[in-house]
């Protein structure tokens, strides 16, 4: 208190605020690169631990400082809170311990798309949905909720153009996106075509995981949002070639037939003619997913264990080959028509 008492006497309180406020706005101004609070070398408080046991609850504490950065509590956090919360949680991430462990992981690829790093998003999500099954594999925990989240995420990540996004020390700084730079739909469904590239690279996207086939249905999603039809049209196709025999098949079978309605609706001429009849071709498919009296088509053989998918591809089928057979006698009677008149 006297060393305190003396250096006030010596200098009046309204320098000490002038430069200490001059010293916070130089300290701020040096940060335009990201400089990790919590580096490698941290260590906590030393624990008497079980030998092969990790210290209590350091897993937990770093889980909770990650997401203190995260949610962006500290006001003072400026641009690079996601950092900040990055370094938590990957010191979180190196104890392995379960759940905290997963929930970390899902949280690192969480920040990595807030900051619009994509590419490393989808790596990251990647990684969760392989621990997800090795989790299951020792628990039996499906994991649904991180499965679904990773599915969509993937899928949102790989829409944009920008994929790489910024440095990992880079400051976060909103960057433009094809919506913001672009006003045509039809250019913008062009570019966004990007995405069916992407979650066919094996590099990126395994293709040999159960869970593959739904990272493909969270794209068409993502593609029927937008109201981008083509590229709808397209994915919904692969997913039908590559998991013929999946239980959701018939229902993507469908929506293509829907989705060549919907485009013949909005055009004319030879152009809604041609729609028409791709999207009576895409009905009369449907067949090949309900059994009949001389013949079991394979999707039903392989989905036999599954009533439920059954019944549902049947009512499906059912109303959607009346449709179509409603299709053929309207384009009978159309020629019918037109050759009466000619």
């Amino acid at each position: 208190l006297d060393e305190v008492r003396k250096r006030a006497a010596e200098k009046p309180l309204e320098e000490s605020v002038a430069a200490a406020g001059e010293e916070g706005a130089k300290s701020e101004e040096d940060e335009d690169q990201f400089k990790n609070p919590y580096p490698s070398e941290c260590r906590s408080i030393a624990q008497e631990t079980a030998p092969g046991e990790d210290p209590r609850y350091l897993a937990e504490i770093w889980w909770q400082i990650g997401d203190y950065h995260f949610e962006e509590i500290d006001p003072y956090g400026g641009p690079f809170n996601l950092n900040r919360a990055e370094a938590g949680y990957s010191q979180s991430m190196q104890y392995k311990k379960p759940p905290v462990f997963g929930v970390a992981m899902y949280k690192l690829a969480w920040t990595f798309y807030k900051q619009q790093r994509y590419k490393t998003a989808v790596e990251q999500f990647v990684k969760l949905l392989e621990y997800t099954d090795a989790e299951e594999k020792r628990t039996g925990n499906a994991g649904a909720d991180f499965r679904a989240e990773a599915y969509a995420y993937i899928a949102g990540s790989v829409t944009y153009l920008d994929f790489e996004g910024p440095g990992q020390k880079d400051p976060y700084i909103a960057r433009n996106d094809v919506f913001d730079l672009e006003t045509d739909s039809a250019i913008i469904e062009q570019k966004m075509h990007v995405a069916i590239d992407r979650v066919k690279d094996p590099a990126l996207v395994p293709q040999d995981k159960s869970w593959t086939v739904d990272i493909y249905k969270a794209l068409a999603v993502e593609f029927k949002e937008y109201n981008q039809y083509q590229n709808l049209i397209e994915i919904d196709e692969l997913i039908v070639e590559k998991w013929k025999n999946h239980r959701d098949a018939p229902f993507v079978q469908n929506q293509i037939a829907e989705v060549y309605e919907q485009l013949a609706g909005q055009s004319r001429g030879a152009k809604r003619e041609e729609y028409l009849r791709k999207a009576l071709e895409a009905r009369g498919k449907l067949i090949n997913y309900v059994a009949t009296p001389d013949k079991t088509p394979e999707w039903v053989e392989k989905n036999k264990d599954d009533p439920e998918a059954i019944r549902a591809a049947e009512r499906l089928v059912r109303d959607g080959l009346r449709r179509a057979a409603a299709d053929h006698t309207n384009a009978a009677r159309n020629f019918v028509r037109l050759g009466r008149k000619s």
